[in-house]
């Protein structure tokens, strides 16, 4: 019984730990080029995207998510020249994304984009992001109740044919297995959609 303890690790001294971590980190540091393309950086500090990962962002409804991952994706397209797809699964058209897109490049509150409350300069200013979208390889799917199919579908289109390297989902709930499926067996869904 004795030596059965002495062989089974009970807790580790973390001296022994800290060489592997320093030699993880050392050969990262090496290959740090190779490390730098598996990741899209959005000019927010320390909110960078590995590639390959899917990461969800949810809070209660009017908090700013769409605001916050709008700023993400015009950062990456604008500033690191990256193509980006985005997704609304319905829950916003085309016209209401690229009005938040022009809100959010131009700083110009939306309430006065929606109502036309605009003075000349918010025009020009606006022209003049929208002369700048032209350039900016942004891509909008909004389709309603869109199944994970055809989702899946359009991503993968999105990539092989415009070279899309991150892709973001506004109101994944929108999608239709999530519609038609039985709220016990998803409960992360607080609510069936009609």
């Amino acid at each position: 019984m004795k030596d059965d303890k002495e062989n089974y690790d009970i807790y580790k001294d973390l001296k022994t730990i800290l060489p592997k971590i320093v030699d993880n980190i050392d050969a990262n540091y090496k290959k740090d080029d190779d490390n730098k393309k598996q990741y899209i950086t959005t000019e927010f500090k320390d909110i960078n995207f590995k590639k390959g990962n899917l990461i969800i962002l949810t809070s209660r409804p009017c908090l700013g998510k769409t605001s916050l991952a709008l700023n993400l994706l015009l950062n990456i397209v604008t500033k690191k020249q990256k193509a980006a797809g985005y997704f609304t699964c319905g829950n916003q058209d085309e016209i209401d994304i690229t009005k938040k897109l022009l809100a959010v490049k131009s700083e110009i509150p939306m309430y006065k984009i929606r109502s036309a409350n605009l003075n000349a300069n918010d025009i020009k200013k606006l022209s003049e992001i929208s002369e700048g979208f032209r350039n900016q390889q942004i891509f909008i799917n909004d389709s309603p109740n869109i199944f994970f199919e055809e989702f899946e579908l359009a991503a993968r289109l999105m990539v092989e044919q415009q070279k899309v390297e991150i892709i973001f989902v506004d109101s994944y709930e929108y999608l239709r297995e999530i519609v038609d499926a039985d709220k016990d067996e998803l409960p992360f869904c607080s609510k069936k959609i009609a």
